[in-house]
C-alpha cells in the first residue's frame, strides 16, 4: 500500500491557498481542492459526484492535470513517462498498475509517451523510486506521472476522491514508507495522482485490538473505475 505526501483537503474557504491551507472552488460540477501541505507540498482533491460518470470525471481530472503541470514549472513536453506503482496481484493496491496498462503509449500529438508498472519492491528487489528514475531516463522524460493507491485518513474518503500532487512516498501507507518519488530523488519533474483504496482502523473485540487496513467491498471494481478514469485523464491531458 502506498500514500500520498498528503491525503487530506484540509482548512477549505479560504481566499488563498498558503503553506498548510487550502482553497475550495468548483470544476464541472466537482468540488476542487488546492492547497500546500505544511511541509509545503503543492496538492489538489477533486471529490466525486454520487453516481459518478467516468467520462466526465476524467474531463474534469485531465485539465487538472494541465493546471498542476504548469503549477510546478513542468515546460513543453515532448516526453512523458507514466509509472504505475502498486502491486498488481492485490486489488487494493493495484491501481497503478491498471492505469499504466491502459494509458496509450507511444506517440500522443506532439509528444512520446512511455508507460511501465513498477510494481513493489517485494516483487522486484529494486526501490520504485530507482526503477522510476531510470525508466524516466531512457524516455528522457520531460515529465513523469506517478499513479498509485493511497491510503485514506477517513472512510468516508475511500473510492470518493482523486488526489494530485508533487510527490509520492511507497509503502507510506501500511508501514512508513520507502524512498520518495518525487522531482528530487526522480530529477524531473513529477506529478503523482491516486484515490484512496484503504483506510487505517483499528479492530477491536474483547477489549483489545489490532491496527490495520480496511477497504470496501467490491474493491476490484472501483479500483478498475478509477484506473479506466485516470488512463483517459492522462491521454486526454496528453494529447492537448
Amino acid at each position: 500500500m502506498r500514500d500520498l505526501l498528503f491525503e487530506d483537503g484540509g482548512a477549505v474557504g479560504l481566499s488563498a491557498p498558503k503553506r498548510g491551507e487550502a482553497a475550495e472552488r468548483t470544476r464541472g460540477g466537482r468540488v476542487v481542492v488546492e492547497g500546500t501541505t505544511k511541509a509545503g507540498e503543492p496538492f489538489v482533491t477533486v471529490f466525486e459526484k454520487e453516481d459518478e460518470d467516468e467520462k466526465e470525471l476524467a474531463a474534469v481530472l485531465s485539465r487538472e492535470l494541465a493546471a498542476f503541470a504548469t503549477r510546478i514549472g513542468a515546460g513543453e513536453l515532448r516526453s512523458v513517462l507514466v509509472a504505475g506503482l502498486g502491486n498488481p496481484r492485490i486489488d487494493v493496491d493495484s491501481l497503478g498498475s491498471l492505469a499504466a496498462l491502459r494509458v496509450t503509449a507511444g506517440a500522443a500529438g506532439r509528444r512520446k509517451v512511455g508507460s511501465v508498472g513498477i510494481g513493489v519492491p517485494e516483487q522486484t528487489g529494486i526501490a520504485s523510486a530507482e526503477l522510476v528514475a531510470a525508466a524516466a531516463a531512457v524516455v528522457d522524460a520531460d515529465l513523469v506521472i506517478a499513479v498509485d493507491s493511497l491510503a485514506a485518513l477517513a472512510p468516508e474518503r475511500l473510492c470518493s476522491v482523486i488526489q494530485i500532487a508533487g510527490g509520492v512516498i511507497p509503502g507510506s501507507g501500511a508501514d512508513g514508507g520507502s524512498r520518495g518519488i518525487n522531482s528530487a530523488t526522480v530529477g524531473r519533474p513529477v506529478v503523482t495522482v491516486g484515490t484512496p483504496t484503504a483506510v487505517k482502523g483499528r479492530l477491536s473485540k474483547g477489549g483489545s485490538g489490532a491496527d490495520g487496513l480496511f477497504t470496501v467491498c467490491g474493491i476490484a471494481g472501483q479500483v478498475a473505475f478509477h484506473a479506466g478514469v485516470i488512463a483517459s485523464a492522462i491521454d486526454s491531458f496528453l494529447a492537448e
